[in-house]
């Protein structure tokens, strides 16, 4: 829950703030992460001509980001 008492988003939804998380059936389709346990990632990768703007980012977990490698 965010720290106003409001429901995020994903919240709302049941799904989790993770969108890879979304995917799949694992116990982490609707955990909402806390900020400091997730990481931005370029969707498309920096070294691969990808922006660092916010319409090329969005927040991972920690586990999915590294996962993704430079994909």
């Amino acid at each position: 829950m965010a720290k106003n008492g409001n429901l995020s988003a994903a919240e709302k939804k049941g799904v989790s703030n993770c969108p890879t998380c979304t995917h799949g059936i694992n116990s982490n389709r609707a955990k909402i992460w806390p900020l400091k346990d997730m990481e931005s990632d370029h969707e498309t990768p920096w070294s691969k001509g990808g922006a660092t703007t916010a319409a090329n980012c969005e927040m991972l977990c920690k586990s999915h980001n590294s996962d993704k490698g430079n994909v």
